[in-house]
C-alpha cells in the first residue's frame, strides 16, 4: 500500500483509545491504592473524624502484594483465551468485576479489617490479570505493522497517565472530608463507564467491525499472518533462548516499576519526611514525565525502523538498555546519599522515571516482534514471572527494611535491585531478538 492510500484517523485509533483508557483505569487503581493505604493507616489524613482508619495494621507490605497474588494466577489464561476467542468480552467482564470490588471495599474493610482488604484486592488482581495479557493480542489484531511502535506505545503510555490519575484522585480524596472511601467509589464508577463504552464501540478484529472501511482493514492486515487455530508450540517456546531472554528482561524491568510506583512514596515519606501532598506532587511529575517521554521515544524509534531501516531488535535493545542501566545508576546514587538532601532525592526519583520511559519501546513491544501469533501466551508467562517478583519484593522489603525511616536499610534494597536489572538486561542484549521467530506461523507438524 503506497503512502497516498494509507488511511488517516480511523477505527483502529478508536480501538487503541479504548485500550489506552483500559490501561489508564487499571494503573490508576493499582497505583492509587498505596496512597489510599497511607490514608487508611493515618487518622490525621482526613479532617473528618468519622472516616475509619486503622493505625494498628502491621501488614501493609502484605496488603500491597495481595493484588499480585491474584494477578499472577490468571495471566496465562488471559493471553491464551484472548487469542482464541477475542479480547472484548473478557475485558468487559473483568472490568465489571473490579468495579464491583471498588464499590464494596470500604464496607468490607470496616467489617473485616485488613483480611477483608487483602481478599478484595486479590480478587481484583485475579480479574485484571486475565485482561492485562490481552493487550499484546489486541496489538497483533488491530495495530498495523508500520505503526506498531507508536500505537503500541500509546496503549502502554496509559500507565503513566493512569498513575498520575490514580495518585492524585487517591490523595485528593484522602485529604478531603469524604476520605479514602471516595477514591474507591470514583474508581469503580469510571470502570463501570469503560465497560459500557467497550461493549458499544469495541470489537475483537477489524474484519468484524461494522463501520471500518475496506482500505483500513487492508492496511491493518498488510504483512500479517495472524492465525487463531494454530496449536501453541509449548515445547518450542520453552526451548527458545529469545523467549527466555525476554522473560528475564521483563522480570528485571518490573523491579523498578514496582519500587517506583509502590515503595517510593513510602521511602519519600518516611525517610525524607515529605507529607502526603508533597509525595503526590513528586509522583505526579514523575509519571507525567514517563508518559510524555515514552511517546517521544516511540516516535523516534518508529522513524528509525521505517525510514532508516535500522533492525527492530537493535532498537529494542538500545531502549531497554537506556531504561535498565540509567535507572540502575540512579538507584545506586540514591543508595549512596550521605545526607538527607531533598533536592537530590527528587532529582534521582525524576531521573529514574525519565530513563524508564524507554522501556516501553524495549521489552514490552518485543513480544509482538518475535511472535505475533502467540504474543499473548508468551506475555502471560512473562507476566507470571514478573508478578511473582512483585509478590516477593514487598515481602523482602518488610523483612530487610525494619525501620522504614532508616536510609541505610533502603540502600540494600536499591543496590540489589540495580544489580538484578543490570544482569537481566545483559542477558537480553546477548540473546534477545527483534525478528519474528520461524515457529510463529508454522503448522505443528513442521516445527
Amino acid at each position: 500500500m503506497n503512502k497516498n492510500e494509507i488511511p488517516g484517523f480511523g477505527v483502529r485509533h478508536t480501538q487503541v483509545l479504548l485500550m489506552f483508557s483500559w490501561n489508564v483505569l487499571y494503573t490508576s487503581m493499582v497505583n492509587g491504592f498505596p496512597m489510599c493505604l497511607v490514608a487508611m493507616t493515618n487518622a490525621a489524613t482526613s479532617p473528618n473524624p468519622r472516616i475509619p482508619t486503622f493505625s494498628d495494621w502491621q501488614d501493609s507490605s502484605i496488603i500491597l502484594s495481595a493484588y499480585f497474588w491474584g494477578f499472577v494466577t490468571t495471566q496465562l489464561f488471559g493471553g491464551y483465551n484472548g487469542r482464541r476467542y477475542g479480547v472484548k468480552w473478557f475485558m468487559v467482564t473483568s472490568m465489571l468485576i473490579t468495579s464491583i470490588i471498588c464499590f464494596v471495599i470500604p464496607s468490607v474493610v470496616v467489617n473485616f479489617g485488613s483480611i477483608g482488604l487483602i481478599l478484595g484486592v486479590m480478587i481484583a488482581g485475579l480479574a485484571q490479570g486475565f485482561s492485562y495479557t490481552m493487550l499484546p493480542v489486541f496489538i497483533s489484531s488491530w495495530v498495523p505493522f508500520k505503526e506498531k511502535t507508536t500505537l503500541g506505545n500509546a496503549i502502554y503510555a496509559g500507565y503513566g497517565v493512569g498513575c498520575v490519575l490514580g495518585i492524585n484522585v487517591a490523595t485528593r480524596c484522602s485529604i478531603s472530608w469524604y476520605g479514602w472511601p471516595l477514591s474507591f467509589y470514583i474508581s469503580g464508577t469510571m470502570q463501570l463507564f469503560w465497560s459500557c463504552f467497550m461493549t458499544i464501540f469495541g470489537e475483537n478484529e477489524p474484519e468484524h467491525h461494522k463501520s471500518i472501511s475496506d482500505a483500513e482493514v487492508r492496511y491493518i492486515l498488510e504483512g500479517k499472518n495472524f492465525q487463531k487455530r494454530l496449536a501453541v508450540p509449548w515445547r518450542t517456546i520453552f526451548n527458545s533462548r529469545e523467549v527466555w531472554s525476554l522473560w528475564i528482561a521483563h522480570g528485571g524491568a518490573v523491579i523498578i516499576t514496582w519500587l517506583s510506583a509502590a515503595e517510593f512514596p513510602v521511602y519519600l515519606s518516611d525517610v525524607f519526611e515529605f507529607n502526603l501532598e508533597q509525595v503526590c506532587n513528586i509522583m505526579t511529575m514523575s509519571f507525567l514525565l514517563i508518559g510524555v517521554l515514552s511517546i517521544g521515544v516511540s516516535v523516534v524509534v518508529e522513524y528509525f525502523i521505517n525510514v532508516w531501516q535500522i533492525p527492530t531488535g537493535s532498537l529494542r535493545k538500545v531502549c531497554n538498555s537506556i531504561a535498565s542501566f540509567g535507572s540502575s545508576f540512579m538507584l545506586i546514587c540514591m543508595a549512596n546519599l550521605t545526607n538527607l538532601d531533598r533536592v537530590k532525592v527528587v532529582f534521582f526519583t525524576l531521573s529514574i522515571f525519565c530513563f524508564n520511559a524507554a522501556s516501553f519501546s524495549g521489552y514490552l513491544l518485543n513480544y509482538n516482534d518475535i511472535s505475533p501469533n502467540f504474543c499473548g501466551v508468551i506475555f502471560g508467562l512473562g507476566g507470571m514471572v514478573s508478578s511473582i517478583m512483585n509478590i516477593a519484593n514487598p515481602i523482602l522489603i518488610s523483612i530487610y527494611v525494619r525501620d522504614q525511616s532508616d536510609p541505610r536499610e533502603w540502600a540494600l534494597i536499591f543496590w540489589s535491585s540495580a544489580v538484578v536489572m543490570i544482569v537481566s538486561n545483559i542477558i537480553f542484549l546477548m540473546f534477545g531478538s527483534g525478528e519474528k521467530q520461524k515457529w510463529d506461523d508454522c503448522p505443528e507438524e513442521k516445527r
